[in-house]
């Protein structure tokens, strides 16, 4: 049954789902709605303070094209090109369509997309919401069912299962773009120096931790074993989670209930934290990009991420490309790392829904596809099957993935482990349940998921600073990640 939601409602509890932005950069404050759609090109700051330029939407030309507002979240120059590149492109191939290009910065992201769909005029036709924001939008009517155009493309089979489909009572309301997995990276040439075999259990993984840290190791050539967040932050809840996962722990069952306190998160939590010694004391107040920075200034032998550190080891770090690779998460039980899909969906108040179609599958074309992949090699991985024929060349065409074939085939290979419990709510939980050896797939969504302000990392951080037994610390978290869940459910009349 569709759980219906006012504008209104929806507004006031945008604040909620903001979290999952973070998680992939793309938004740092709260979200409130705003007055107009604006086309921002980059932000800049001048003098201390943080300034947006932005680039008004040229007048309409004098023709009958059909135009289709494009607002994208990708505002970096290589992404700001493609999508112009595509745009000439798309509009010679369909002279009857003009895109109107669109771009809202980190920090108006989300305010930009639900001021333009509250209007209730088509100001937005083709947009890239995030899985909480795009399940409320969905539940809210304001997003146009997909399942026929993705039926046309090959259906769940073209999209690799169709496992990270935005869907809610049967109807497809968007489809991904891509994928990302945060997963282990570890200096290849230090692991087969020390004659060190890649972990695949907890055990080997905390040995090559100890071997790689100074202070029980003083030949190590590391400082660190790992980067291995410690505080109440976005990167502790990301990077951590995966080997709660691997415990069987969990967040929400599949049902949207909180089941945080369990003996399984307890034990990850007790695990996790036993860990701390093989990392910095600053751990505690690690944020994204100490994660990249500590293993590619060779502080650690070991960080976590998506496919980012590559790009920046090019950049940052030219002497350790092809000294640096990946692995999954090692576990004793479960086999899951952290999906992060991102994706397209449509105004369902689009004058022109078709045309709105035809451009979302041209985005999704092979040509495409390869052009927004080599923006970030190996941080964004297939979604469907065009863009998997694509990777699996043995020359892509992008330097930075042909010249690093390991990293590209492992990077691809780890999608099978993949879990999101946005779109899959309680797949862990139920995997622990049934004795399943990777999550399970429930098909529920959960709009929920960003309401509780991390309580794996939250429960990290009362051991580490506050000293509570990890039991107590679970315990903690669960009820206040329950407080503020049911909270949320009570703002949006959920279940009446």
């Amino acid at each position: 049954m569709t759980k219906k939601l006012s504008v209104r409602k929806f507004l006031r509890t945008a604040t909620f789902v903001c979290v999952s932005l973070i998680v992939v950069g793309l938004i740092s404050a709260g979200c409130t709605a705003a007055p107009e759609v604006v086309t921002v090109v980059e932000t800049v700051v001048v003098e201390g303070e943080t300034v947006t330029i932005i680039e008004q939407a040229e007048p309409a030309e004098p023709t009958e094209r059909v135009p289709i507002v494009f607002l994208s979240q990708e505002t970096d120059p290589l992404s700001v090109a493609i999508f112009r590149k595509a745009i000439t492109d798309f509009e010679v191939a369909n002279p009857d369509i003009r895109i109107e290009l669109q771009f809202a910065g980190p920090d108006q992201i989300t305010e930009t997309m639900v001021a333009a769909l509250s209007s209730g005029a088509s100001a937005l036709d083709v947009f890239q919401p995030n899985p909480a924001v795009g399940f409320l939008l969905a539940a809210e009517g304001q997003l146009l069912p997909l399942t026929d155009m993705v039926e046309n493309m090959g259906g769940d089979e073209f999209f690799l299962g169709g496992k990270n489909f935005l869907k809610l009572d049967g109807e497809i309301y968007g489809v991904p773009f891509g994928d990302g997995l945060a997963i282990v990276w570890y200096r290849t040439d230090l692991f087969e120096a020390a004659g060190i075999a890649v972990p695949t259990n907890l055990a080997e993984f905390e040995a090559a931790a100890k071997h790689f840290t100074r202070e029980f190791n003083p030949d190590s050539p590391t400082e660190y074993g790992v980067t291995l967040p410690l505080g109440n932050s976005g990167a502790t809840w990301l990077f951590g989670s995966p080997f709660m996962y691997g415990f069987g722990g969990e967040i929400f069952d599949e049902d949207l209930n909180v089941v945080f306190d369990s003996p399984e998160t307890v034990a990850a939590v007790e695990w996790y934290t036993s860990m701390a010694k093989y990392t910095s004391e600053s751990a505690v107040g690690y944020a994204w990009g100490d994660m990249i920075d500590t293993f590619l200034t060779e502080q650690s032998a070991m960080t976590f991420y998506l496919g980012r550190p590559l790009g920046r080891a090019y950049l940052n770090a030219p002497h350790l490309v092809g000294n640096i690779g990946v692995f999954p998460y090692p576990t004793d039980n479960i086999k899951a790392t952290f999906s992060d899909p991102s994706y397209y969906a449509i105004n369902a108040n689009s004058a022109h829904t078709e045309e709105a179609q035809r451009w979302v599958e041209y985005l999704l074309s092979p040509a495409v596809s390869a052009e927004v992949f080599c923006t970030i090699p190996a941080h964004i991985l297939p979604s469907n099957q065009d863009q998997l024929d694509w990777w699996n060349q043995d020359v892509t065409g992008c330097d930075m993935l042909d010249e690093n074939k390991e990293i590209k085939e492992d990077s691809g290979d780890y999608v099978m482990y993949g879990y999101n419990p946005i779109v899959n709510a309680g797949g862990i939980y139920k995997a622990n349940q049934d004795g399943g050896d990777k999550a399970a797939f429930t098909g529920s969504p959960n709009p929920f998921y960003s309401a509780p302000d991390y309580p794996f990392a939250y429960a990290v951080q009362l051991v580490i600073v506050d000293g509570m037994t990890p039991a107590d610390a679970v315990a903690a978290a669960a009820v206040e990640a329950a407080r503020v869940v049911e909270l949320q459910k009570q703002e949006l009349g959920w279940g009446e």
